[in-house]
């Protein structure tokens, strides 16, 4: 049976994560987030009580609904709330270092695979970015029409990549409705 070109590069992306998800893997996140965390404090030392709040907050909801949970509830999470309000509040550098802090918690903590960390990071970083340059638009509007824009797009690569679209269709509503109940 012949696969197609998105299985292929998923089935490299994942003998690349279990490979490299070692020490290596590790301390490379923790640069990361180091860098993450050293910038936003010289940048926007204003929001860094906000930010230590909300990494907090989207660890814990890592932990408990996406570990213990996660094959019921897998599009409950925090990191979109937490990264648009940050950005809208305190602009889209803000909005975009939380969108990478909190995605890299969520890796972290739930050993993602490679290539949806190549896919994700970006995308929460995207959002935190767009909802500090969308003004005067109310918050729940603005967080749903960020968070429906943020399932689309990683949908369409998860799709792409072989993923099943019922899974991402229970993702979306799930996330669009934790994130509007927020």
């Amino acid at each position: 049976k012949e696969r197609s070109a998105g299985y292929a590069l998923y089935d490299l992306a994942n003998e690349f994560s279990q490979r490299y998800q070692n020490r290596t893997f590790r301390h490379s996140l923790y640069f990361v987030l180091f860098l993450t965390s050293m910038a936003f404090f010289f940048l926007f030392k204003k929001a860094l009580f906000f930010l230590i709040f909300f990494l907090a907050l989207n660890m814990i909801t890592g932990i408990v609904i996406r570990g213990f949970l996660r094959k019921i509830l897998f599009g409950i999470e925090t990191i979109i709330f937490s990264t648009v309000l940050m950005g809208a509040a305190f602009g889209p550098h803000t909005g975009l270092i939380t969108g990478v802090a909190s995605a890299g918690v969520m890796v972290f903590f739930q050993r993602i695979n490679i290539l949806h960390v190549a896919i994700f990071i970006p995308l929460y970083a995207g959002v935190g970015f767009l909802a500090g340059y969308i003004p005067d638009v109310n918050i729940t509007l603005l967080g749903s029409i960020l968070s429906l824009l943020y399932c689309m797009v990683s949908c369409f690569f998860i799709w792409c990549i072989g993923g099943k679209m019922w899974k991402c269709a229970w993702f979306t509503v799930t996330n669009l409705a934790s994130n509007v109940f927020l």
